[in-house]
């Protein structure tokens, strides 16, 4: 029976506001960019063409400083742009505790704000912000400073920077980690910046004019074949300089999360309803939903196969690799007819021929691929020539008794239902097996010694 999979709005709602579903929740760490402090650098050509003109500017970034001995010329830029003449709109670490925010206007005027509360080897979400009358710098979604401020940049060839700050000869190269970096064209509100620090945005929002969520490669592996920061709006990516893009710096490292991932499983031939997307097939996928909060939050599910349908064939031994589940096998040969009794997760073929077995785990249910047993030369009293096994019907005692002695045989037991009753190593020409304590019934052994193999079946 196939059962169709739900995922629905008011459910990731519920998801997000307690963290309690019935799928797996997890918080993957997402990949952030390290900065050596000695020449790593992004730079995005011709940005401040993006906020020209605008009396709406914002800029925000998740930043982990590491510099704990600041001086001048080692101040450390987070990102930003700046001319020093005409077109500033940027964040700058230039103490120890000390940021520095500035929007500089077409006429040359610069605005300042300063924060004294920033921590080292801490991450922490910066915000810049401009709405045509004031300049607010904000940390972790509270403000830490703000200013009158007026004007616009009309320059449109100053670069976008990331982990560095030119001035003058001297470039402010960061030490540290910077993620989530983005530029906008608009003011963004304090609701809006909480959201943006708690739960990312999409690239598609209004007014995103760049969006480096620093993603990419293998956190501190051999990134070598990155050469440039992807932005997510499209519009423009930013190009690496100085990066060795392998080991634990001046990489791509093990950043901040602002996604919530879950995992779930699909049952074959079902659908699974994901916001607004119909999933039929495992893989990953991602949707916005507002949460709780009324923010905007990317959900990324992992779905996999609800069931394992592999078989594993050993001689005549069929075993299926989905464990803790119902099991039937069926004779391929004889119209999926299923096998009485053969309902454990392993059935010994007493013939050869193609089988396969039907899987309920939980509320899916799969058929495996049939799979051939190849041509047995099975009897009832011999295996091999001169391989024989007695008393046949049995009571106590089985024995096996070989033609010349063997120092590895093989010797397995199982009743029709594939139970195994009896699985051990001998060597040796002559062998004994208790049977007192089983059923009445048919059994099937199976002899292997080297590459030889026989199987064949006894009573009690």
């Amino acid at each position: 029976m196939k059962k169709q999979l739900r995922i629905n709005l008011a459910s990731i709602i519920f998801l997000l506001a307690t963290s309690l579903f019935s799928m797996q929740i997890f918080a993957q760490a997402e990949n952030a960019l390290s900065f050596d402090n000695i020449d790593d650098e992004v730079e995005v050509p011709g940005a401040s063409a993006r906020i020209a003109g605008s009396n709406q500017i914002s800029l925000t970034c998740w930043v982990k400083p590491m510099n704990t001995n600041i001086v001048f010329p080692d101040y450390d830029g987070f990102a930003g742009i700046r001319n020093n003449n005409d077109a500033d709109f940027y964040i700058v670490q230039f103490g120890p505790r000390r940021v520095e925010a500035r929007f500089r206007n077409s006429s040359g005027v610069n605005f300042d704000v300063v924060d004294s509360t920033i921590q080292i080897g801490v991450w922490q979400h910066y915000t810049l912000t401009y709405n045509g009358s004031e300049l607010t710098l904000y940390r972790n979604g509270i403000i830490v400073g703000t200013t009158i401020a007026n004007g616009t940049i009309t320059n449109t060839s100053v670069p976008f920077t990331v982990g560095s700050m030119v001035y003058g000869a001297f470039n402010y190269y960061m030490f540290g980690e910077l993620d989530e970096v983005t530029l906008w064209n608009r003011f963004l509100t304090p609701f809006q910046i909480r959201c943006l620090a708690n739960f990312g945005t999409s690239p598609t929002t209004p007014g995103l004019q760049l969006y480096y969520k620093c993603n990419q490669g293998t956190p501190g592996g051999i990134n070598v074949s990155q050469t440039s920061l992807t932005d997510e709006t499209g519009n423009s990516n930013g190009f690496f300089s100085g990066f060795a893009l392998s080991g634990p710096t001046s990489n791509f490292v093990v950043g901040v999360t602002t996604v919530t991932d879950i995992a779930d499983n699909i049952c074959p031939g079902s659908t699974y309803t994901f916001g607004l997307q119909s999933l039929t097939a495992p893989g990953v996928y991602t949707q916005v939903f507002p949460s709780a909060s009324g923010c905007d939050s990317t959900v990324r599910l992992t779905l996999t196969n609800g069931i394992n349908d592999a078989v594993n064939l050993a001689g005549n031994t069929l075993t299926a690799q989905q464990a803790n589940a119902q099991y039937q096998w069926i004779d391929c040969q004889n119209g999926n007819q299923p096998i009485s009794g053969a309902n454990s997760q392993s059935y010994v073929a007493a013939s050869s021929g193609p089988y396969a077995v039907i899987i309920t785990s939980g509320s899916c249910t799969d058929t495996s691929a049939c799979i051939s047993i190849p041509t047995l030369n099975v009897t009832t009293a011999q295996l091999l020539t001169g391989v024989s096994i007695f008393p046949n019907p049995v009571q106590d005692q089985l024995t096996v008794r070989l033609l010349a002695a063997e120092s590895d045989v093989q010797l397995v037991v199982a009743d029709l239902s594939g139970r195994t009753l009896y699985n051990e190593k001998h060597s040796g020409d002559n062998f004994q097996i208790n049977t007192t304590e089983w059923a009445k019934g048919v059994y099937t052994m199976t002899l292997r010694t080297g590459e030889k193999q026989m199987t064949g079946r006894f009573t009690k």
